[in-house]
């Protein structure tokens, strides 16, 4: 999204529905290092939520 930082995220699905959470991290390479920075469920309008926190 313009204007904000590269996410990585997964998708995580549990139930027979289809919903899931979304898991937003970050990699640090140098210190092999994998922060999780948000965990979203699916229905959520993360991309609205990411600008509010992270734009």
């Amino acid at each position: 999204m313009e204007g904000l930082p590269e996410f990585r995220f997964v998708t995580l699905r549990k139930s027979k529905k289809g919903h899931g959470h979304y898991v937003i991290y970050d990699i640090d390479e140098a210190e092999q290092l994998i922060t999780v920075l948000r965990v979203y469920h699916t229905r959520m309008d993360i991309r609205g939520r990411l600008k509010a926190q992270f734009g």
